[in-house]
C-alpha cells in the first residue's frame, strides 16, 4: 500500500509533528542547510488554524505543507512533512522531515519515502500555472532543483 499524502493535518497529531519537525535525529546531518534555511525564510513553528495544523515560518512567507502518511495502519500515523513556499515559478521546499524508521536506512527495501514526498510535490507543481521547478534547499550548498514537465512539455 503506499503512503497517503495530505494538506491538512487534525490537531490530534500535534505531538508526532512536533517530534517529526524540532526532533528529528535525521537533522544533524543536514544542519548547515537547515540552519541557511531558517536564516532567510525564518524559524519554522506550528499552528493551529480551525482545527487543523499548519507550519509557518514568518509572516512575510506564505507557506504550504504536505503530510506524510502511513495508511496500512489504522491509525495512519505521521510519517513525513515537506514546508513549502512559491517563489515565481519554483516551488522551494523549504523543511521537510522523514520518521527516522522511514529512512532509506531504516528501509532499504522499501521506496525512499523521502523521494516520494518530493515527487508529490512535483506533481503539485505540475498542476500550478506557472511553475516550472521545485528547489530543495534553496539558496544552500546542497540545493536540488529538479524541472517540473507540464502536460504536453517536456
Amino acid at each position: 500500500m503506499s503512503t497517503c499524502f495530505t494538506s491538512a493535518l487534525d490537531r490530534s497529531y500535534l505531538p508526532s509533528l512536533e517530534r517529526l519537525l524540532f526532533y528529528n535525529a535525521n537533522q544533524a546531518g543536514i544542519e548547515p542547510e537547515v540552519q541557511s534555511v531558517i536564516e532567510r525564510y525564518g524559524v519554522p513553528r506550528i499552528v493551529e488554524d480551525s482545527g487543523k495544523l499548519r507550519v509557518v515560518c514568518s509572516e512575510a512567507v506564505p507557506t504550504q505543507s504536505l503530510y506524510a502518511l502511513e495508511p496500512s495502519d489504522a491509525a495512519q500515523p505521521l510519517i513525513g512533512i515537506i514546508v513549502y513556499t512559491r517563489e515565481m515559478d519554483t516551488l522551494a521546499v523549504l523543511h521537510l522531515a522523514v520518521r527516522e524508521d522511514y529512512t532509506q536506512r531504516a528501509r532499504p527495501a522499501r521506496t525512499s519515502l523521502l523521494l516520494d514526498m518530493v515527487d508529490e510535490v512535483c506533481n503539485i507543481g505540475r498542476r500550478v500555472k506557472g511553475v516550472e521547478s521545485v528547489a530543495v534547499f534553496p539558496g544552500t550548498r546542497r540545493e536540488i532543483r529538479l524541472h517540473v514537465a507540464h502536460n504536453g512539455s517536456q
